[in-house]
């Protein structure tokens, strides 16, 4: 498989607890809870295998919790993908959030758009 590279440089829009490290990337549970993760990324338009699969995945503690995955499902040039993926995460106070992802286009590395638009990142404290 491909390794998933952590995305950072999100900006953060409101972070009332201080919880979010732009440069590494990482979000840090102030406090015990169940917190809604819910992030999609945009691929810039490249060509792809059939099969081809691009993910955003939710890392709790250095462990995969949740993949979100779109597939090629024909071998296609110049499309965008738009992965997403959403899940409820019960973290202990400290633990370390990272979003991760990677792609298996078979033709080359694949860029984010950086489309604010279509790149989000939402965390919030449910319980």
């Amino acid at each position: 498989g491909v390794a998933a590279a952590t995305l950072t440089t999100w900006t953060p829009i409101t972070d009332t607890a201080s919880a979010f490290n732009t440069t590494t990337g990482t979000f840090t549970a102030p406090v015990t809870g169940n917190y809604h993760v819910s992030c999609q990324i945009e691929f810039a338009a490249i060509a792809a295998i059939l099969g081809a699969e691009f993910t955003i995945q939710i890392f709790v503690a250095s462990s995969l919790v949740a993949p979100g995955v779109e597939t090629g499902q024909v071998a296609a040039a110049n499309v965008k993908r738009q992965p997403k993926v959403n899940l409820t995460v019960a973290m202990t106070a400290g633990q370390a959030l990272t979003m991760r992802a990677s792609q298996n286009s078979g033709s080359r590395p694949n860029a984010l758009t950086f489309d604010t638009n279509r790149n989000r990142l939402s965390i919030d404290l449910i319980t």
